[in-house]
């Protein structure tokens, strides 16, 4: 079954909102997208681009390379004392930002209402703790979750992520324009961003 297909079923399905002519933006952990864009699972590993991001509307469809989870830095270092940030399945509202002085988008609250939530890396190891612990803390403190350009090296994450959803390639690649672009050029002030797994998916892309 087409990604478009499935993505559109599963965003309409799970949260009971009908994609038409806005842009709904998304983000899938482990898998990325291949040169015909369909997606290919991954071994979802840490500090890696092993995630795809996207955007998707009735008539069209755009994914690209990321990751939606931090990188070695703030994994090692983090800002916050109780550990880097991983954002929590689920649906969230976004708006156009400035990500250090450049055009990128910040989560700043749940749809249709509340704080982001997610898990922090209490124990540095780079693993999302939820599937550490199925029973792992939320936490509701998480500021500054921006969805924005990256580094280069598919390999290194870096310091490019403490928690935020990250674009493979710079500000000035043609990958970022291609992405950012057509969500500034719309009329929409608040875009839908929904994060999931490949696994949510899996069964209906390969069938």
């Amino acid at each position: 079954m087409s990604p478009k297909k499935v993505i559109t079923d599963f965003i309409q399905d799970t949260y009971k909102i009908k994609i038409q002519s806005d842009y709904v933006v998304f983000g899938i952990r482990g898998c990325i997208p291949d040169r015909d864009g369909d997606l290919i699972d991954t071994k979802n590993e840490f500090n890696k681009y092993d995630d795809t991001l996207g955007w998707i509307t009735e008539s069209e469809r755009f994914l690209v390379q990321g990751t939606v989870e931090p990188g070695k830095k703030y994994t090692v270092n983090p800002m916050n004392p109780n550990g880097a940030f991983y954002l929590k399945n689920g649906i969230y509202q976004m708006v156009r930002a400035l990500h250090f002085g450049n055009e990128a988008f910040n989560l700043f609250s749940k749809y249709p209402q509340g704080k982001l939530e997610g898990y922090r890396d209490i124990s540095r190891k780079g693993i999302n703790p939820i599937i550490q612990d199925s029973k792992a803390k939320i936490f509701y403190d998480a500021t500054g979750v921006d969805l924005h350009a990256g580094g280069n090296d598919p390999n290194n994450i870096d310091g490019w992520s403490a928690g935020c959803q990250v674009v493979l390639h710079d500000w000035n690649s043609k990958t970022w324009r291609d992405f950012k672009e057509p969500l500034y050029k719309s009329k929409q002030r608040t875009f839908l961003y929904c994060l999931f797994s490949y696994s949510d998916i899996k069964l209906q892309i390969e069938s």
